[in-house]
């Protein structure tokens, strides 16, 4: 057992780095990962533990939903592609396609209502940075309210509305 200088012990021999913990009783590798169902995955040198990928190597969520029991087989929020390589290029206002990592906007009142082949717009009838109010029309003759929709805005340029 050997020390790093930072309070954390470096297990023996160095070129062996399949034990891991404080006490290097913890044993990880590729294969043990795998063997547990870990698919794109890496050890956690503190604890030894076998995570999911995160990083310029892939993006990976353990889908704690699959059947198979298989792990880190989907692809973390924000990424698509093979490898999980792909940035979204849905402006975090929609969800992308993990295979093509085309966009579907978010459309409620919890996230806003988007749309847009890249979610850049709110959709009709909506209004605000969020794209989460109503865009209506309100008159001094009636308390009714119309939605106006006829024109697409961008989260950036949406036209505030004045009392009439």
């Amino acid at each position: 057992e050997g020390s790093s200088g930072d309070g954390k012990c470096i297990c023996y021999p160095i070129d062996d780095p399949l034990y891991f913990g404080l006490i290097c009783d913890t044993y990880c590798s590729e294969s043990y990962c795998s063997g547990l169902g870990f698919d794109n995955s890496f050890c956690n040198a503190d604890t030894g533990a076998c995570e999911c990928l995160d990083n310029d190597n892939g993006h990976w969520a353990d889908d704690a939903t699959n059947t198979e029991g298989q792990k880190c087989t989907t692809c973390k929020a924000g990424y698509w592609g093979p490898s999980c390589t792909e940035e979204c290029g849905c402006n975090n206002h929609g969800v992308c396609d993990p295979t093509s990592g085309d966009c579907t906007c978010y459309a409620s009142s919890e996230n806003g209502f988007f749309t847009g082949s890249s979610c850049d717009k709110c959709a009709i009838g909506y209004i605000g940075e969020n794209c989460d109010r109503e865009n209506v029309q309100i008159t001094r003759i009636s308390s009714e309210r119309t939605i106006v929709g006829s024109d697409l805005y961008t989260a950036s340029n949406i036209p505030t509305l004045r009392n009439t």
